[in-house]
């Protein structure tokens, strides 16, 4: 995953050769366990590529949950980046690489992470979870089954302005607004 500022470039991908407490690991600047994962834990590290304006480049490896995905993973505002791994978000001040984490659910996997109406709205598996910017939860939302189509072919989860589009798997569909309501 790719994303871009006027002050930074940052490229997100999956290192899968690290192992924790290994030496044989690539070098990083930081390295973020914000769950404090041990090694017989089953996870997923991303390589997190930081390049401000003045090229000064930072490596970070954040380790998460193995059911993470690296595909709208992450949303950067200004210095922050907000980075989901499954259930945990990670924000990752960009001036002094200090973190906070927050664990934002525990309702089957969590996909993917956008800006939406003054905050964040999370695509999980069984929910859809709406966040402010201190990243607390203002609503949830569930269906009759998990988002995501048979198929595969399609996005289960869609943001048309201020209004989300979502499709189980048993074919339902449903609109819901900014507020979280079922409007069809």
């Amino acid at each position: 995953m790719k994303l871009k500022n006027v002050n930074y470039e940052i490229n997100i991908e999956i290192d899968k050769i690290y192992t924790l407490e290994s030496m044989d690991n690539k070098q990083y600047d930081y390295v973020f366990n914000p769950n404090n994962l041990i090694r017989k834990d089953y996870t997923k590290v991303f390589n997190i590529e930081i390049k401000n304006i003045y090229g000064n480049v930072v490596n970070i490896a954040l380790i998460g949950d193995i059911y993470a995905s690296s595909n709208d993973c992450a949303v950067l505002e200004d210095s922050k980046l907000i980075i989901l791994i499954d259930s945990t978000i990670t924000v990752i001040e960009l001036k002094n690489f200090t973190i906070k984490h927050k664990c934002i659910g525990d309702s089957g996997c969590y996909f993917s992470i956008y800006s939406f109406c003054d905050g964040y709205v999370i695509y999980g598996e069984q929910e859809i979870i709406k966040i402010n910017l201190n990243l607390e939860v203002e609503w949830t939302f569930s269906g009759a089954d998990i988002f995501a189509l048979p198929d595969g072919n399609e996005s289960a989860f869609k943001i048309n302005g201020e209004v989300i589009e979502l499709f189980d798997w048993n074919g339902s569909s449903y609109k819901i607004d900014k507020h979280g309501n079922l409007i069809l």
